[in-house]
This record gives C-alpha cells, sequence and structure tokens, in this order.
C-alpha cells in the first residue's frame, strides 16, 4: 500500500469494476446496454422515480465506504479497493444497478447506432481501465514553478471519458479523468509509456476531408489545404491563408465564400442530412439542432464517430498483444507500443486510413514521451 493523493480512486469508472465481484456475471453487459440506451453511464441521471431511494441508499453506503479509504490515504489496485468494502454492501448498489439497468432496457427502444456506440462504449472502457505513466521530471523546471503543475500532479492517472456530454458524441472528459484533452503542451513530455514508445496517428484535417466524402468528391492523397490552393483558392495563395479561409467559412453559417461555395454547398449538403429540426448523420446519429450550427456538428459529430470507430478496430488488432490504446485527442489516436508488436504497425496504419469516406491521409509520429514525438 502507498499513500498518495495522485493514485486516488476515479469513482465512476470504480463503480464499474464492482460488477466484477458480483454474482450477476451480465451485469456489464447489462450497464453497457441501458448507458447507450438511456445517453449516460451516471445511473443517477437515468434512474426511474420507483428506484431512486434504493439508488440513493445503495450509493450513500458505497460512497462513505470508499470515502473513507480515500481518507485513510489508502492507494491500492481497484480490486484490492473494492475486497476491503463488506459484500454486502457492494451487493446492495450492484442490485440496484441492475434493476435500474434492467427497467432502461425495456422501456427504451435501441438507437439507429446501437453498434457503433456499443463499439465506442468498449473503447472508452478499455481506456479508462489504463492507468497513465506520468514522469514529471519530463516537465521544464520552469513550468513545474505554477500552482497549475501542482493541481495537475493531483489528478488521477486514468483518463475517463464522457461520450454522452457533447451533443455530437466528440469525446470530453469527466471531472475526476486526467484532462487529457486540455493538457498545456508544455506538459506533454510527463506522458510516457507503460511499453517501449509512443505512437500517434493523426488525421490530415479530418473534418474537411469528411466534408469532401459528403460531396462526393475523392479524397486528395496530398495535404488537404494544398489541395485547396490549387483548386479553390486563386494563385498565390499561402497555405495559412488557405487554412484560415476555409475554417472560418465552415464554422460559421453566415459567413459567404464565393471560391468555396464553388465546391462545397452548404445547401445541397443539408438537404439530405438535416430536416430543419435534426441531423442524421453518415454513421447513423441522430442530433437535434437549429440550421446555424448543422453542418458544424454534421462534420464534427461524423469525424469524430469515424475515428473512435477506427480506433475500436485497431483495438481489436491489438488484443492480445502487449501494446494497447492509450487515449484520443481530438482528430488523433495515442499507442502504447511494445517493441515485439512492430510488426503490426503497417496494418494499424491502413487500418486507421482506411475509413468509409475514403482513405484519408494519415501522420505518424513516434517518440518516448508525448512532447517529444517526431514524424515518420
Amino acid at each position: 500500500m502507498t499513500s498518495t493523493s495522485q493514485n486516488s480512486r476515479p469513482s465512476a469508472i470504480d463503480y464499474y469494476s464492482l460488477c466484477r465481484s458480483y454474482s450477476c456475471s451480465d451485469l456489464p453487459e447489462l450497464l453497457k446496454q441501458a448507458s447507450i440506451l438511456g445517453k449516460s453511464d451516471d445511473f443517477q441521471k437515468i434512474c426511474p422515480p420507483h428506484l431512486e431511494d434504493r439508488y440513493f441508499k445503495g450509493h450513500k453506503r458505497l460512497s462513505a465506504h470508499f470515502n473513507s479509504l480515500k481518507n485513510a490515504g489508502i492507494s491500492v489496485s481497484r480490486e484490492e479497493e473494492i475486497s476491503m468494502i463488506p459484500a454486502a454492501v457492494v451487493n446492495e448498489y450492484c442490485d440496484v444497478i441492475k434493476s435500474i439497468a434492467e427497467y432502461t432496457i425495456k422501456s427504451v427502444e435501441p438507437p439507429k447506432n446501437y453498434n457503433e456506440m456499443s463499439a465506442i462504449y468498449d473503447l472508452v472502457q478499455e481506456v479508462g481501465r489504463n492507468k497513465l505513466k506520468v514522469e514529471w521530471q519530463n516537465v521544464n523546471a520552469f513550468h513545474r514553478r505554477y500552482d497549475k503543475f501542482t493541481k495537475l500532479r493531483a489528478q488521477p492517472r486514468f483518463i475517463l471519458y464522457d461520450m454522452w456530454r457533447s451533443v455530437t458524441g466528440r469525446l470530453t472528459t469527466k471531472q475526476s479523468s486526467f484532462p487529457i484533452l486540455s493538457l498545456d503542451k508544455v506538459y506533454r513530455p510527463s506522458i510516457v509509456p507503460e511499453n517501449d514508445f509512443l505512437i500517434e496517428l493523426d488525421y490530415n484535417a479530418a473534418e474537411i476531408r469528411t466534408l469532401l466524402f459528403l460531396m462526393g468528391i475523392d479524397q486528395p492523397e496530398k495535404d488537404i489545404h494544398e489541395f485547396l490552393m490549387e483548386n479553390v483558392f486563386p494563385t498565390g495563395t499561402t497555405r495559412d491563408e488557405a487554412k484560415r479561409r476555409v475554417f472560418s467559412w465552415l464554422y460559421d453559417g453566415n459567413k459567404s465564400d464565393p471560391e468555396l461555395e464553388k465546391i462545397f454547398n452548404r445547401d445541397d449538403i443539408l438537404k439530405e442530412y438535416f430536416d430543419g429540426k435534426s441531423l442524421h448523420t453518415p454513421t447513423n446519429r441522430h442530433i437535434y439542432c437549429d440550421k446555424y450550427h448543422a453542418l458544424n456538428y454534421l462534420l464534427q459529430g461524423t469525424t469524430s464517430d469515424m475515428l473512435l470507430l477506427r480506433a475500436s478496430e485497431i483495438s481489436k488488432i491489438l488484443r492480445g498483444h502487449k501494446s494497447k490504446i492509450y487515449f484520443t485527442m481530438h482528430d488523433s489516436l495515442v499507442l502504447d507500443f511494445s517493441n515485439q508488436d512492430a510488426h503490426l504497425i503497417s496494418k494499424i496504419y491502413k487500418e486507421f486510413r482506411r475509413t468509409p469516406f475514403g482513405n484519408y491521409k494519415v501522420n505518424a509520429s513516434i517518440g518516448k514521451n508525448y512532447g517529444a514525438l517526431k514524424k515518420l
């Protein structure tokens, strides 16, 4: 045992870990189904009125035991932590969670994107089980002087994604998570692999490439901004100017750009996917929104789902190997890689590149820490 706030229990995922010590072997699958149908993995939110008293009673007793361990400065594995809690308390909580899950499954129709959400759910759970390896000495001494660094060191070492908070389905992190999505670049060197090295696979202008797909335009092999410089903008337009113009137009539904609108017609795209009140994306996601946000949400939701589903396929490739998915960061995927799995790199690269919307250009980087990645 050790005593340290750095390894304190991330509450949400540990509640799910309880099901491993519960007598009902199908509870993990019930939790997944209910979370997808209820659009939340917070069972307080999806708890029906007739089960609320049981839920709060079980939750209160369980939380009291977890808090007592935390206050005592005890930091052990999840399994050891749960073994310290009386079985009756664990079973009481799991019983009511099971009842909430079963009620939700009977009461709610599965969404059209259930299979996609199931794959993303499994990926989120997989990442959440992996403890980040952090070496704070890699951070420049100048940046270690600030309160921000002190607060970061006190964060749990687990990445707990929230797949429900964003309207588009793009992942955010829970309050009890290591803040990987908002991590300042100066602190990235602290993230190191458990294995031998990190690999980052990063899509080149992913959302613009999704826009090309929606317009029926083949994916260019080259950098997307160079493609726009050659095919859309006047001679002499720089890459930075092309990038600024396309993103400015893309995310402001009121902005007009005659050159871009020669090949990208907002109205034509929205006629197919937007009914005036909601979007139906190519990945079967249903999003309520107004017209101003429709194209932005369509591109963000579709691209996010695509990336996470590619990551899910890569997770299957890595099963039985030491290498693992470490985390996702917006349009990129970071792998904790072992030398003994080097023969899989080409296969993984091709799988990530090969999307349902065409072959996206992918930039691959490698390094010993997240702040020192070099392009391959």
